[in-house]
């Protein structure tokens, strides 16, 4: 940002049209009036192949949301239908003392997780706080996940020993409003009424009656 540079993380939440749709915490991009420029993206399919990526327009400075896309895909061998969006489900409101873990980039090391947990202190409206001390610079952005693996949100703040996240339930209504396609499982509409998961966005954009959801699915793949 300005002349200095800086790192975050990211959670890919959508595809359209040969491009990716990634989250992010608004202070990563974004310092009152300057914005960042010369984005890149490291894809783990890519590890050591960074992307130039495009910060949007839509952002939220209350919530600390950004959107950055990535666009151009095929001519870097990036397969769109190999990401899987039915795997990322995202979870209920976490309770005190469950375990969580923090996936991000700290200090530059991509997708680094914590081996041990940390715990929820406290949620407040739409954030979760949690103890920690594996989280860093670099952190802001990324995912916070239960101890299945469900994506409880992202995280805002990146300085132990107490850290916080932004829960995601609300913010795909957000993300939707801007316009965004958002793949994620909503938790909402991810189960049938017997409590069995549809499995991928196809299929619960089905068994809900989400015309615009199926289109979108069969279009992209």
């Amino acid at each position: 940002l300005g002349d200095a540079p800086t790192i975050g993380a990211g959670l890919i939440f959508g595809r359209d049209n040969d491009k990716l749709y990634v989250l992010t915490a608004n202070h990563v991009v974004r310092r009152g009036t300057t914005e960042a420029r010369n984005l890149l993206v490291a894809l783990k399919s890519l590890p050591n192949r960074p992307l130039p990526a495009i910060l949007l327009s839509t952002f939220s400075k209350e919530s600390d949301l950004a959107v950055i896309s990535v666009e151009g895909l095929a001519k870097h061998g990036v397969d769109l239908c190999g990401f899987d969006f039915g795997s990322v489900a995202v979870y209920w409101e976490p309770k005190r003392g469950e375990k969580v873990y923090a996936v991000g980039n700290p200090n530059g090391m991509g997708w680094a997780m914590s081996v041990n947990p940390d715990l929820v202190s406290e949620t407040v409206e739409n954030r979760v706080m949690f103890q920690t001390t594996f989280i860093s610079l670099g952190h802001s952005g990324g995912g916070l996940l239960d101890e299945f693996g469900f994506l409880v949100g992202m995280i805002l703040s990146d300085q132990p020993p107490y850290a916080s996240a932004l829960l995601l339930t609300s913010t795909i209504q957000t993300l939707r409003n801007w316009g965004y396609p958002v793949e994620w499982m909503d938790p909402q509409t991810a189960v049938d009424a017997s409590g069995a998961a549809y499995g991928n966005v196809l299929n619960a954009a089905a068994a809900n009656g989400d015309v615009a959801g199926i289109r979108r699915a069969l279009t992209v793949c």
